[in-house]
């Protein structure tokens, strides 16, 4: 093999590591997108039956005012 072929060859290596990263880096990315999405219909969906703090009786109060 001269130098040329292996010139090739780590060339073609090097374009099948930066594919294989960059379809990676783009179903994380398709993911991301399906986590937000999921994250805003949910709160769509939620919105005002969910609230920040617990109900009186919940364990979450009775928690916080025995500690």
């Amino acid at each position: 093999m001269d130098a040329v072929q292996q010139g090739q060859v780590g060339a073609a290596i090097q374009i099948a590591v930066a594919r294989k990263s960059l379809d990676q880096a783009e179903r994380q990315g398709d993911a991301m997108v399906g986590l937000l999405e999921d994250a805003a219909r949910f709160a769509a969906e939620t919105r005002g039956s969910v609230s920040p703090s617990p109900a009186s009786t919940e364990t979450g109060r009775m928690l916080d005012m025995v500690a």
